[in-house]
C-alpha cells in the first residue's frame, strides 16, 4: 500500500494516527479515489480532527469529485453544521455548483437544514441562483417539503394521500410536525403557522 492509499484508508476508517503517518510519508493530501473523492471528501462526513489535519496539510477545500461535488456539499447534505463552518472558514466557495448546477444552498434547502442555510447565506450564498433545471434553493425547499408531506401522510395513514401528490399541497402544511414547519418558515418556504395536534 502506498502513502496515498494509506491516507485514504486512514480517513475512511477515521484513524487519525494513520492519516498523520501517511502525510509524514509524503502522501498527496489531494489524492483521489476512482470516484474522484479526495481525503477531504471522506473526512467531512463526520471526522472533525481529520478534517482539520487535512486542511492544515494543504487540502483543497474546493476540489470537486467526478459528480462535481465539493466537500462542502457533503457536509451540508449530512447536516454537519460544525463541519460547514470549518470548511467556510478555510475558504470553501459557497456558490460552487456541481455537474447539475446545484450548490450547497440547494442541498440545505431541500433537506430543511435552516441553520446551515443561514450560515451559507451569511457567507454569501446566492439565494436566487438556479441549477441546470432552472430551480432555485426555494424550489428545492418546496420539492423537499412535498416529499416530506407525502412521507408524513404515509406514516400517519392519511386516506387522502393522493391529494398530497398534487402540485398544490400548501393547505396540508397543517399536518407537519411543529419543528419541521418552523424550519420551513425560517427558510421562507411558507408563512403558515398552524399544525394539527396528535
Amino acid at each position: 500500500m502506498n502513502s496515498n492509499e494509506k491516507l485514504i484508508e486512514g480517513v475512511r476508517n477515521s484513524h487519525l494516527p494513520q492519516v498523520q503517518e501517511a502525510l509524514a510519508e509524503g502522501a498527496d493530501v489531494n489524492t483521489i479515489d476512482k470516484d474522484g473523492n479526495s481525503p477531504l471528501h471522506w473526512a467531512v462526513r463526520g471526522f472533525k480532527k481529520i478534517t482539520r489535519a487535512l486542511i492544515n496539510a494543504g487540502a483543497n477545500v474546493n476540489q470537486a469529485d467526478n459528480d462535481g461535488k465539493v466537500p462542502l456539499d457533503y457536509a451540508v447534505r449530512m447536516g454537519y453544521e460544525a463541519m460547514v463552518r470549518i470548511l467556510i472558514n478555510a475558504g470553501a466557495n459557497v456558490n460552487q455548483g456541481d455537474n447539475n448546477g446545484k450548490f450547497p444552498l440547494h442541498w440545505a434547502a431541500a433537506a430543511y437544514q435552516s441553520r446551515i442555510a443561514r450560515i451559507l447565506v451569511e457567507a454569501g450564498a446566492d439565494v436566487s441562483r438556479k441549477d441546470k433545471d432552472g430551480n432555485t434553493p426555494l424550489n428545492a425547499a418546496q420539492e423537499g417539503m412535498r416529499k416530506l408531506l407525502i412521507t408524513s401522510a404515509k406514516v400517519r395513514g392519511m386516506w387522502s394521500l393522493w391529494e398530497l401528490e398534487q402540485p398544490d399541497y400548501t393547505s396540508y402544511l397543517q399536518w407537519l410536525p411543529r419543528e419541521v414547519l418552523d424550519d420551513q418558515i425560517a427558510l421562507g418556504v411558507t408563512k403558515e403557522s398552524k399544525t394539527m395536534e396528535f
